[in-house]
C-alpha cells in the first residue's frame, strides 16, 4: 500500500540477545509518492505528509460503537498494572469519529489487509460506519 504513518519509538528494550522489545506510538499519516530499494535492499521512499482527520462528532446512530470502546478501555484499566501498559493512551476521544474508529482497528484482531483499507480512508464518519458494522457482525456492539 502506499499509505503509511510515521511512528515514534518511546522505548526499547532487549532483554536477552535477540529479543527487543518496542513501544512505539503512531503519529502523522503519509502517502508515498515514489520508491526505490537501494543494492543493499533498503527501500527508501518520498512521502507527503497527509492532513489528519477532521473532527467529527460520532453520531446518535454510532454512539453504541463509541460506548463499547469506553467499557472496553475501563476493562483494560482495571486490569492493567499501570496506565503505560494500557494499549490506548490518554487523551480519550471518545466523542471523535476518526479517534474511536482508529481505536478500534488498532485493537480488533481483523486482516491487516482489512485494518490497512479502514485507516487509508479520508472519511472519520466512513470509517467509523464501517468499524460498527464489523462490531455488529462479530457482536461486540450492536
Amino acid at each position: 500500500s502506499s499509505v503509511g504513518t510515521l511512528a515514534t519509538i518511546s522505548s526499547l528494550e532487549t532483554p536477552r540477545p535477540g529479543l527487543m522489545v518496542i513501544r512505539a506510538s503512531g503519529a502523522q499519516r503519509f502517502r508515498i509518492t515514489s520508491s526505490d530499494q537501494l543494492r543493499h535492499g533498503l527501500w527508501i521512499a518520498d512521502v507527503e505528509r497527509l492532513d489528519a482527520d477532521m473532527a467529527v462528532a460520532i453520531p446518535d446512530d454510532l454512539q453504541g460503537t463509541s460506548q463499547a470502546l469506553a467499557n472496553l478501555i475501563e476493562s483494560l484499566k482495571q486490569k492493567a498494572a499501570s496506565p503505560d501498559q494500557l494499549p490506548i493512551q490518554e487523551p480519550w476521544q471518545l466523542q471523535d469519529c476518526g479517534w474511536v474508529a482508529n481505536r478500534w482497528c488498532e485493537l480488533l484482531p481483523l486482516p491487516v489487509a482489512l485494518k490497512q483499507r479502514l485507516m487509508e480512508l479520508d472519511n472519520p464518519l466512513v470509517r467509523l460506519e464501517l468499524v460498527s458494522d464489523v462490531l455488529a457482525r462479530t457482536g461486540i456492539a450492536g
